[in-house]
This record gives structure tokens, sequence and C-alpha cells, in this order.
């Protein structure tokens, strides 16, 4: 097990608990294709829940807790959007929540999100 060192705003939350302040919609079909990108490194993944304020993208080899990248969804309507991984599970993928939280961003999350049901 490995120690993790978090700057002093993040904490490790505790197993089971949902600590999200907006609703995710846990998107079909395996999720959606996503782009992230932290300096050189591009990550091509798929996210399996969206809301306004973030995903969760599957990846055997997350970013580093805490670190800040651009996300990149939506097919034809490409959304790009400053995130920060909140959480990561090994082997699975890392929690994200989104920081660009513009009137202009959240209506295009809010519209894609209605265009996907």
């Amino acid at each position: 097990m490995s120690t993790l060192s978090a700057a002093p705003s993040f904490s490790r939350p505790s197993p089971g608990v949902d600590q999200r302040k907006s609703v995710r919609v846990t998107l079909p079909k395996g999720g959606i294709p996503v782009v992230c990108q932290r300096g050189s490194r591009v990550l091509l993944s798929k996210a399996n829940a969206l809301g306004a304020r973030g995903a969760f993208v599957f990846t055997t080899s997350p970013f580093p807790l805490g670190s800040s990248f651009i996300l990149e969804f939506g097919g034809v309507h490409k959304i790009c959007v400053q995130a920060r991984v909140r959480c990561t599970i090994p082997s699975l993928g890392m929690g994200v929540q989104f920081l660009t939280l513009s009137d202009e961003f959240n209506f295009l999350v809010h519209q894609w999100l209605s265009s996907q049901t």
C-alpha cells in the first residue's frame, strides 16, 4: 500500500462515502470516449459517469492525486474543461472534478447530458 501525500485542500474520502455535490449520470455502452492531457502525456480512455461537476475516467495508470489536466469529450460538439484528480482507484480509474464551472460550460454539459438520454 502506498502512502498518499496530498495538498492541504485534499483529503482521502472514507470508503463508501459519496462526497459529490451534484448528480452524476451513469453512461450506457461502456462510457464515452475522453482525452486527458497533462503536459506531454495524453491519455485516451472512457468515462462511465459524468455530471456537471465531474466524471469518472477508466485508466490503469491515473494521473497523480491532485494534479490538473485538460479533459475533452463530446464527439462532434467537443467540450474541453480543466479538471483535477480528486481520487484514484488502483487498476480502475480516477474521479475528477471539473474546475471550469462557467455558466456557458454548465449549459453545454447539461445540454450534452440531455442529448445522451
